[in-house]
């Protein structure tokens, strides 16, 4: 499938993402400067990053708390919603909305801060009945480029010469992966984890 030296990393490209190197590893469909673009016209705004599981919208909404100053990246299981509401932070995100109670998700949209937050499925309905305005990113199932983008970013974190990627991943081969092992974002990389496994 793909040919990696095992001498020219420092460890298993295709290990677990820390957060911080989120930035590194990342390949946008939404850029941090149009979501605060966007923002800036519409304040007091809901935006949903919307798809099936495994596509990338955690990923992304780490990405957007560490390039916009002021956030909060909220767990509902570690702070309450009370402390949510009487935040200074503008700007909240919340993985996984689709996990919590309709009352809980209700005040989120009512208050006058903007909701960045990743869901399955639509939240059209709530914005309507509290009358927020809603911007909602669609994430689809990921391409042979775009995969090839985030296994080449994952093999330059990984490897210890930094100025260039030594071992060079083809769309074909890519695409070759997606036929065989779907389109789910996280499924393909827990797979080379496993293909391509060496101690870490």
């Amino acid at each position: 499938m793909f040919k990696f030296t095992k001498n020219n990393y420092n460890f298993n490209p295709f290990a677990g993402e820390e957060t911080k190197a989120i930035l590194q590893l990342i390949n946008p469909i939404v850029k941090a400067k149009d979501i605060l673009a966007y923002i800036a016209i519409n304040s007091n705004c809901a935006i949903e990053l919307c798809g099936a599981k495994g596509l990338g919208k955690t990923t992304h909404l780490h990405y957007l708390h560490q390039k916009i100053q002021g956030s909060l990246l909220a767990d509902l299981d570690d702070i309450s919603l009370e402390d949510i509401l009487k935040s200074k932070a503008k700007i909240i995100l919340v993985d996984s909305i689709n996990l919590f109670d309709f009352y809980t998700v209700f005040k989120l949209f009512r208050t006058n801060k903007t909701i960045i937050y990743t869901t399955h499925r639509s939240r059209k309905f709530t914005a309507f009945i509290t009358g927020k305005k809603l911007k909602t990113i669609n994430f689809k199932p990921i391409t042979a480029q775009i995969l090839q983008t985030i296994i080449t970013n994952r093999l330059l974190l990984a490897q210890k010469s930094k100025e260039k990627v030594v071992d060079l991943v083809s769309t074909k081969s890519c695409d070759a992966l997606i036929q065989q092992y779907g389109t789910n974002h996280r499924t393909l990389i827990n797979k080379l984890y496993e293909i391509y496994q060496w101690d870490t």
